[in-house]
C-alpha cells in the first residue's frame, strides 16, 4: 500500500483528527514527508484542514462535519479557467456565511478581500487550480487562498524587473503595483492588507505578515519555499472597522481615488541601517503616483543624513505638489528629518 493510502486509511480511523506529528509517529514517518502528502490529500477533497489559533490539525472529510471543536466549515478547489470570483463567493456565502450572521461591516470587508485575493489567483497565478477554505472560532472569521502558480513576488520581479523578490514584496506594500496595468490598479493587495486584522501573504522565499492589531508587519525569509501564492485573511466577527472607512484613509478628497500612502520604512532595509541615497531612492521608487506620502518610521532608531536628505529635500524639491508625513519617529530620526527640511528651505 501505497504510503499516501495509509495516511488517509490512518485518518479514517479517528474522526476528531490528527495532528501531522501524530501521524508521522504513528507511521514512522519524517514530519514533512506526512506534509507533502497530506497537501496532496487536501487538495484533492479527501483531508480537511482545521484552524484554532496556534493549533492545526487535520480530518477525513467525511468525519469533518461531525466535528464540535471549531474550524473550516467550507473548503473547495476550483479550477481557475472560466472560474468568477463573485461566483465563488456567493457559494461561499450561501454555504456558510449567511449562517453565522455577522454585521454588515464583516461582510463587506470579507467580501472584498476574498474577492480581490481570489481574482489575483484566477487571473495573474497562471495556476490551473485555487483552493479556498473558510474557518472561524469563537472570535474570528479566517479565509485562505492558494494558488500553485508562479508566486506574486515571482511575477512582480520579473515583469516590472525588480533586483530580487524582496524588492517586489516592498512594492506591494506601496500600493499601485500591478503587472498588468491596463487591467488591474494595484489596489487589491494594499486595501486588503489594511482592512485584515491580520493578513498574510506568502510565496515561494518570502512571507509578508501584516498585524494591524498590533500596528505591525514583517518580511520574513522562509527555510521552505512555497510554491505558488498562500493568502490568509483573518478578521474579528466583532469588528469596529468599515471598509468605506479604509478607503477614506488613504483618498484626499471623496474624488481623488487611492491618493494617499503609508510606507514602514523599517521594512526597506533588511539587516541593515538606514543610511544611503540608494536605500532612499528604493523606498521612493515609484510613489510619484500618489499625492501624499505618509512614511511610518515605527521601530527605526537612526537614519542617515543621505538618506533624509534623498527624501526630504532632494525627492521633495523635485515634486514639490507631494505632500511627506513622517510619522512614529524617535528623537535621533526626528533630528535628520527636520535637518533635511530645513535644508531644504
Amino acid at each position: 500500500m501505497e504510503l499516501k493510502d495509509k495516511i488517509l486509511n490512518y485518518f479514517k480511523e479517528f474522526p476528531e483528527g490528527k495532528r501531522s506529528l501524530e501521524v508521522a509517529k504513528a507511521l514512522n514517518v519524517s514530519r514533512p514527508t506526512v506534509l507533502n502528502y497530506i497537501n496532496l490529500l487536501e487538495v484533492e477533497g479527501k483531508i480537511v484542514k482545521f484552524i484554532n489559533g496556534p493549533k492545526t490539525w487535520y480530518a477525513y472529510t467525511d468525519h469533518a462535519n461531525k466535528l464540535i471543536r471549531g474550524g473550516i466549515a467550507y473548503h473547495q478547489t476550483y479550477q481557475t479557467k472560466g472560474l468568477r470570483e463573485e461566483d465563488a463567493y456567493d457559494e461561499v456565502n450561501v454555504r456558510y456565511l449567511k449562517k453565522m450572521k455577522l454585521s454588515d461591516r464583516v461582510i463587506s470587508i470579507i467580501r472584498y478581500g476574498f474577492q480581490e485575493m481570489l481574482n489575483n489567483a484566477i487571473e495573474h497565478s497562471g495556476s490551473s487550480k485555487v483552493y479556498v477554505e473558510f474557518s472561524s472560532n469563537k472570535n474570528e472569521v479566517q479565509f485562505i487562498v492558494h494558488d500553485w502558480g508562479i508566486g506574486v513576488f515571482n511575477s512582480i520581479k520579473n515583469k516590472l524587473h525588480r533586483a530580487s523578490e524582496l524588492e517586489a514584496v516592498q512594492d506591494v506594500l506601496k500600493g499601485k503595483t500591478t503587472t498588468s496595468p491596463k487591467n488591474h490598479s494595484g489596489e487589491g493587495i494594499f486595501f486588503t492588507s489594511k482592512a485584515a486584522d491580520t493578513f498574510l501573504l506568502k510565496s515561494f522565499k518570502y512571507t509578508l505578515n501584516v498585524d494591524n492589531k498590533k500596528h505591525d508587519a514583517q518580511i520574513i525569509p522562509e527555510l521552505r519555499t512555497l510554491r505558488g501564492t498562500l493568502v490568509i485573511f483573518t478578521i474579528n466577527k466583532n469588528t469596529h472597522k468599515h471598509l468605506t472607512d479604509i478607503f477614506k484613509r488613504f483618498t484626499e478628497n471623496d474624488q481623488a481615488g487611492f491618493t494617499t500612502t503609508e510606507i514602514r520604512v523599517k521594512l526597506f532595509t533588511m539587516f541593515s541601517h538606514h543610511v544611503s541615497r540608494s536605500q532612499a531612492r528604493r523606498v521612493l521608487e515609484g510613489l510619484d503616483k500618489f499625492s501624499h506620502i505618509i512614511l511610518d518610521f515605527t521601530e527605526v532608531v537612526n537614519i542617515g543624513q543621505a538618506f533624509a536628505d534623498e527624501i526630504f529635500r532632494v525627492f521633495q524639491n523635485k515634486h514639490p505638489s507631494i505632500k511627506i508625513s513622517a510619522v512614529n519617529m524617535q528623537e535621533n530620526v526626528a533630528f535628520m528629518v527636520n535637518r533635511a527640511r530645513n535644508t531644504s528651505k
